[in-house]
């Protein structure tokens, strides 16, 4: 219903109709909204012709739906995160959109936050200076929840040269463990992500401590940006100091995506996380869990 919400309440889009197995949510939003509801995706497709589809379904049922997609030539698809669930497909529905010249992009939404953005900028800027350490913590299983971590590691540091997996523990599923893994850069930066074993608590932080400053990022979104300056107790030492601090709204990430995708349209921006992109990230994913099977 999130998906539902940015599209519906957008200036810039009609929503011309939905497929969702949910009888319940079917019927509310015909009541509601007198928006043509399917339960059969397919039915969808053959009756209903849209520039921009959706898919916000299970992770397991993307690659078949996007298979089906391609028969009906959209300009745009948006798709949840992952892609698909092997490397291989990843790579086949990419060439597949690429060669109907159809965009498709996938929603890793910290991608379409300003703050994460602007890490972005300032790290490549080296306002951070070296960069010393950065740590994630994450909970609730490698492949579900590591790949939004594992995306900000490529997007703001590249592709490691090497991995160590660290531990493992309890995840929500016995197929899916919590995997900590060391990152190793031959530039000497380490990464580390350290997942906790937890059903119902969740954690999503970051710290990335450089020789010049470090920057916070707490589950609820609240980030602390702090500099290197002179310890007022020890005059031969320096400290990290907290400076400003803001609170990042996670829940305009949704509706950005959806500005961004109609500006696209318009010609007037580029899109983020193109299906080309997840590519590197799942061949990421595969090494690690190939090395941790093995």
């Amino acid at each position: 219903m999130t998906h539902f919400k940015a599209f519906n309440d957008s200036p810039y889009f009609k929503m011309v109709g939905i497929s969702d197995i949910d009888k319940i949510n079917r019927n509310e939003i015909q009541k509601k909204f007198n928006i043509p509801c399917y339960e059969d995706f397919k039915e969808l497709l053959e009756n209903i012709s849209a520039e921009v589809i959706v898919v916000a379904t299970p992770e397991n049922t993307h690659s078949s739906i996007l298979r089906e997609i391609l028969n009906f030539n959209p300009k745009l698809v948006f798709c949840e995160k992952p892609l698909a669930t092997t490397l291989g497909e990843v790579k086949a529905l990419a060439k597949a959109y690429e060669k109907i010249n159809t965009a498709l992009i996938i929603n890793y939404n910290r991608h379409f936050l300003k703050e994460y953005c602007q890490i972005k900028q300032s790290l490549l800027a080296g306002e951070l200076g070296t960069i010393q350490s950065v740590l994630f913590y994450y909970s609730r299983g490698f492949l579900r929840n590591a790949s939004h971590n594992l995306d900000l590691v490529l997007w703001w540091f590249g592709e490691p040269d090497d991995f160590i997996i660290e531990g493992q523990r309890k995840g929500i599923t016995e197929n899916d463990p919590t995997l900590s893994l060391l990152l190793k850069y031959s530039s000497g930066t380490e990464i580390r992500l350290v997942g906790l074993e937890s059903s119902n608590v969740l954690i999503n932080e970051v710290d990335i401590i450089g020789t010049n400053g470090r920057i916070q990022i707490d589950t609820m979104g609240r980030i602390v940006f702090s500099k290197v300056d002179k310890h007022p107790n020890y005059n031969m030492f320096k400290g990290y100091f907290k400076g400003k601090e803001k609170k990042i709204d996670l829940s305009i990430a949704l509706p950005n995506a959806v500005n961004t995708i109609y500006q696209w349209l318009m010609g007037e921006a580029k899109l983020p996380t193109p299906a080309r992109d997840s590519i590197a990230l799942h061949k990421l994913i595969q090494k690690i869990i190939g090395r941790f099977r093995d």
